[in-house]
């Protein structure tokens, strides 16, 4: 079966079909939250959530997307930045950086003020 993977926003607005019409939101907000929770639960954050790195699944290029399935198909990608926090409840000490980490357009007002990343961080940038 082929595998196509589109990025979150090329795909909004084929869900708008009228002018005016709105996407309903929340599911997809609250998915986001669960993925980037997933990932903390593996003792990483991610340190770049930004729209380019969230892509819709789908099993075919056939498939008609809806506002009430495309929750279901979203994923994260691009973890070339992650960073371990030392265990399920860890924490890093807050050190500071050197360097604004990840996207800055995209970056907590935490990480810009130069501040050790943390989970938060994460779900500031969704």
């Amino acid at each position: 079966m082929e595998r196509m993977e589109s990025r979150l926003f090329d795909v909004l607005p084929a869900l708008v079909s009228a002018p005016g019409a709105t996407i309903p939101l929340g599911s997809i907000a609250c998915k986001l939250i669960d993925l980037v929770e997933a990932v903390h639960k593996t003792t990483h954050i991610l340190l770049d959530v930004k729209p380019d790195n969230i892509m819709v699944s789908t099993a075919s290029s056939k498939v008609k997307l809806s506002s009430s399935t495309l929750a279901d198909l979203l994923r994260l990608v691009d973890f070339g930045t992650s960073k371990s926090i030392g265990g399920v409840h860890g924490h890093k000490p807050n050190d500071g950086t050197k360097q604004v980490q990840g996207t800055p357009l995209y970056a907590s007002l935490h990480v810009h003020a130069l501040q050790t990343p943390s989970r938060r961080d994460d779900l500031e940038s969704v």
